[in-house]
């Protein structure tokens, strides 16, 4: 709460210094994917708003089943028209030379399906060169307290007057983790993950980008213990950037 209180005096001081940035976010998405479990075998709407100052930034995330696709019992049902998860994201992020590091912590909420709420502490480091290769760390603060980490690139790729990103993730799990995650007791790859996005300018301050992502459980034993480990989804999102 104290973090929170901090940064809320930040973005008020902000706004009237005129260093506020904002931005809202409407993203369509087949199905909805988490290191490479598939949560919702169906469309879902994921909308998001973020405001910053300084490298300080927080983000307001949610996920909405627009199916009846998952049935959380009895007391809840399906969630269609319902969101499943909201997340509150505080961050800061900043350059040291050549580097950039970003770190923040994340609050998870699971309103309309009785699971427990989560939090989890990240940081994310890497060089300011070609790939933009990143290592990533999360460590989860409730449930699990397992670690996950994993190794990432990024580029994009001119083309004509679209620039199109193609980015790669492997993800590693600690024991804990992938038992809380995959069922699995033990410590190994968790999932490899290739995106595809093509963002294009519809006007100064809005951009629409598809996206195509594969996903997949490259560990044998993780794989096994769930009917299809290798999955496709589509993606469209809508930003709109509202403030400089």
């Amino acid at each position: 709460m104290k973090t929170a209180f901090v940064l809320c005096l930040l973005l008020m001081s902000a706004a009237v210094a005129g260093d506020l940035w904002g931005s809202a976010d409407l993203t369509a998405r087949s199905s909805y994917i988490f290191r490479g479990v598939v949560y919702v075998d169906a469309p879902v709407l994921e909308p998001s708003a973020s405001l910053g100052i300084s490298g300080f930034s927080t983000t307001l995330w949610g996920s909405m089943e627009i199916t009846d696709e998952n049935d959380y019992g009895d007391e809840y049902g399906t969630a269609q028209g319902e969101f499943t998860e909201v997340d509150l994201i505080l961050d800061y992020t900043r350059d040291f030379g050549p580097f950039w590091a970003y770190t923040g912590i994340g609050k998870y909420w699971y309103p309309n399906t009785g699971y427990e709420s989560s939090s989890e502490f990240y940081l994310s480091v890497g060089p300011n060169t070609i790939l933009s290769p990143a290592l990533n760390l999360y460590r989860d603060l409730e449930q699990s307290e397992g670690m996950y980490g994993s190794i990432s690139l990024s580029q994009a790729i001119p083309v004509g007057c679209l620039e199109p990103s193609l980015g790669l993730k492997l993800g590693y799990g600690n024991r804990r983790h992938n038992m809380a995650m995959y069922g699995v007791d033990k410590g190994s790859i968790a999932d490899l993950t290739v995106d595809l996005a093509v963002p294009f300018s519809v006007s100064g301050s809005v951009t629409v980008t598809p996206s195509v992502e594969f996903t997949t459980l490259p560990d044998g034993e993780i794989s096994d213990t769930f009917e299809e480990s290798t999955h496709f989804r589509g993606g469209l999102s809508v930003t709109w950037g509202f403030l400089p």
